[in-house]
């Protein structure tokens, strides 16, 4: 432990260097602390990072261009959306009848909202009605941005390129037109593939916005979502995180894709019709995916095996697996908003150019599907009666199997709102273009009831509970029969002042996996993993943000347990444009299934939540540097100290750099 002992030592040296600096800083806007703990439980849930990226990016653009929030525009205010439409036409209404929004802390006391929701609007709102805008708005801007992460010292031969990571995205918007460009590299991988003259990953989008009848328009990659995601959702999942209030009730949306995930989007033209109370959105798109193939032994014919979707083309064998599936979809939503009932209809036809086996039933429970072609209806609505939001959605493919979602958004007293949803996919219900509530992708075969409520139990003290209970036939990860899985969690957050809060946490997670004893099959064994985590922010009159956690689980029947203390601190000087990120944690836990995630800050657009299992260390420092007006350069570094049995440790370490130019 001497090498953790001088990491403490040259942390306390650190954050004593740095405190005397008394400054008025201004921190730079920070992702909401309600997301970033979402972005954990996806993770520690074991679902698709994909949504947890898009997720950020979508945020990330709400940063970069903030909402103006005394707009009494519903479009401009649906851009926020963790809102659901009743806390929109509330906005509306109070902007409307009382006046101008004036302060930030004044969106609690609107109807539908409270603190805490108030706190997470803010990096994403503006109180400016920016009168310029238009003016702004038809100016050319460009903005270029570049990363490049690599470990350094590595150098696997074995891989087919370079260990570097690298990430261009190129955005250029005017007042109505906007056109997009991205290219990316893993690391591993070869920028150009053999016998390749692109990249191994290109996109790109022509987005056209109108006021008129045509209100959106789409050439080349784009994303596009429905009613609750259960037919089609390439964009993030409908989050069933106990301490998201917000993320249930879905909006439909068409917009240009920007990620890197290389096999969740439609390229193709998407155009968004309006008239009236009704709308329309037809969506054609042919992209090329990643597959596994196989040969029919009979007839010699090529079929699918398995959807290959990692993206990362680093070995010969994952090369061939590259590009090999087309897939063609062809959709249409059309919806009609009465005054207080929005419902809409949903028709998506799939199909391949390669069939799929009778044998994909059995990869990972991820879809049971046969052939080449699948069509798939769907009916969705949303509806606001005082206090009460109700929505759902129902959908078939080939009317054989189905989906069902119901939930609500009750609204009980001016300080407690409840969430309610209930979700039931058939075995059989299988798509390749959603993302439901509680479905990572596709079906997942699950029946569940979901339920959470946030209480204002005093200005300065909320009160946040809920459980998640589901079961699933089908095999899945450390389980090789049906279960049944719970998820519990209580949360009390305390803000005395404006510059502290304090939270305390009790989660319990209940599933059925595989026993370690076994004969011929698996044996049933009840895994129960308790945790309990206190967190603390506080601003100090220096501008330095200090955020500190302690977490301890134990997980049954195995005994083990796991504790993380962590220590960060944030800081923006106001007398050079700089700002840092650093932080410094140590764990222990006595397996992987103790392993404990916590959230880091990123590069933009970036995503981090390692699992740290075993005894060691974490720490990372990260620095943005404005250079002008026009360039921010962003550099991390992060290191990872894990004590080996022989006191001995093995360090693992990754830098980040990242560029990004506007004007």
């Amino acid at each position: 432990m001497k090498k953790e002992t001088k990491y403490l030592l040259r942390y306390i040296v650190f954050v004593a260097a740095v405190l005397p600096s008394k400054a008025a800083a201004q921190l730079d806007k920070e992702y909401p602390g309600i997301t970033t703990e979402i972005m954990e439980e996806l993770v520690m849930d074991m679902e698709d990072s994909g949504s947890s990226v898009l997720m950020l990016e979508s945020l990330q653009e709400l940063i970069d261009d903030p909402v103006m929030i005394n707009s009494r525009e519903e479009k401009e205010l649906s851009r926020l959306f963790f809102l659901t439409e009743y806390q929109v036409k509330s906005l509306i209404h109070y902007t409307s009848t009382t006046g101008k929004i004036v302060s930030y802390y004044e969106i609690a006391y609107i109807p539908g909202f409270d603190r805490s929701t108030a706190e997470m609007m803010i990096p994403c709102v503006t109180l400016e009605m920016r009168a310029d805008n238009q003016d702004q708005k038809r100016k050319l801007r460009t903005e270029i941005l570049t990363n490049i992460v690599f470990k350094p010292g590595e150098a696997d031969t074995s891989k087919q390129g370079s260990h570097i990571k690298e990430m261009t995205r190129i955005r250029i918007t005017t007042n109505k037109i906007e056109t997009g460009t991205t290219f990316e590299k893993d690391a591993g991988e070869k920028f150009f593939p053999e016998g390749n003259l692109k990249p191994d990953y290109l996109s790109a989008y022509l987005s056209y916005t109108g006021t008129g009848i045509l209100k959106k328009l789409i050439i080349g990659d784009y994303s596009a979502k429905f009613g609750q995601g259960v037919n089609i959702n390439t964009n993030f999942a409908t989050s069933l995180s106990i301490p998201s209030s917000n993320l249930i009730s879905g909006k439909n949306e068409i917009k240009p894709y920007r990620s890197t995930d290389e096999n969740n989007f439609f390229r193709g033209v998407a155009t968004g019709f309006s008239a009236g109370n009704l709308s329309a959105t037809l969506l054609l798109s042919r992209n090329s995916i990643d597959a596994s193939l196989t040969t029919n032994e009979e007839t010699g014919e090529l079929q699918v095996s398995n959807l290959y979707t990692s993206g990362i083309h680093d070995s010969w064998a994952s090369l061939y697996k590259k590009d090999v599936l087309t897939k063609s979809v062809v959709g249409v939503n059309l919806e009609y908003d009465f005054r207080s009932v929005k419902i809409g209809v949903t028709w998506s036809g799939t199909s391949f150019s390669i069939p799929f086996t009778d044998q994909s039933k059995d990869m990972a429970g991820i879809f049971n599907f046969t052939g080449e072609r699948v069509s798939v209806y769907s009916l969705h609505y949303k509806s606001i009666f005082d206090r009460i939001m109700v929505f759902g959605e129902t959908s078939t493919n080939n009317f054989r199997n189905l989906a069902f979602v119901q939930g609500a958004t009750i609204r009980a007293a001016d300080r407690l709102s409840l969430n309610i949803l209930y979700r039931n996919y058939q075995p059989d219900y299988t798509v390749f273009n959603g993302r439901a509530p509680g479905a990572s992708s596709g079906s997942s075969n699950e029946e569940g009831f979901f339920g959470n409520l946030f209480f204002e139990l005093h200005k300065n003290l909320f009160l946040t509970a809920g459980t998640d209970i589901y079961r699933s036939e089908w095999v899945s990860y450390r389980s090789s029969f049906p279960k049944r899985s719970l998820k519990e969690e209580m949360r009390l957050k305390y803000q005395p002042t404006e510059p502290a809060t304090i939270e305390i946490s009790y989660s319990k997670r209940y599933s059925e996996v595989n026993g370690e004893e076994a004969v011929a099959v698996p044996s049933k064994e009840v895994a129960v993993l308790r945790s309990v985590r206190a967190n603390g922010t506080f601003i100090t009159d220096y501008g330095i943000t200090l955020k500190s956690r302690l977490e301890y689980n134990r997980a049954k029947p195995s005994g083990s347990t796991g504790i993380l203390i962590l220590q960060d601190i944030n800081y923006s000087f106001s007398k050079i444009p700089v700002s840092f990120w650093f932080r410094y944690s140590v764990f222990n836990t006595g397996s992987w299934e103790n392993r404990l995630y916590c959230y880091e800050n990123d590069l933009l657009y970036g995503f981090s939540v390692p699992a740290l299992s075993g005894i060691g260390s974490r720490s990372y420092i990260m620095l943005k540097y404005s250079i002008g007006r026009y360039t921010d350069l962003r550099i991390k570094y992060a290191v990872t100290s894990i004590v080996e049995p022989d006191n001995g440790t093995n360090d693992s370490d990754q830098l980040k750099f990242q560029i990004k130019i506007s004007w």
